[in-house]
């Protein structure tokens, strides 16, 4: 992560491994947050559990950005099905909406 965000100026990169009980309080530190990559059902999956999309829609209210990258960018569409042929629903997803719906249109 250092060698990628260092170059564009970014000289504090902290990274949560666990997402559980992470609220806006937590995200205010940050003036982005960035979602990397990994099984993209099991990502959603995970977010959706630990109930950070709640926080991260909070966080985008307030003005923040998020950006992702991979199965991170994949889940902030409308519909996470484009990474059905790469990967495998070991969360056993029924819902495939991505985080779109937390952008106001």
């Amino acid at each position: 992560m250092n060698s990628i965000f260092q170059p564009l100026g970014l000289q504090e990169i902290k990274m949560w491994t666990d997402l559980s009980n992470r609220t806006l309080e937590n995200q205010k530190q940050f003036s982005a947050i960035y979602i990397g990559g990994g099984n993209t059902f099991s990502l959603l999956n995970a977010i959706r559990i630990s109930r950070l999309d709640k926080a991260l829609e909070e966080f985008i209210e307030n003005e923040g950005v998020i950006y992702g990258g991979s199965a991170g960018a994949i889940i902030l569409g409308s519909n996470i099905m484009a990474c059905a042929h790469m990967d495998a629903n070991n969360a056993n997803l029924q819902n495939f909406e991505g985080l779109n719906h937390m952008v106001s249109q």
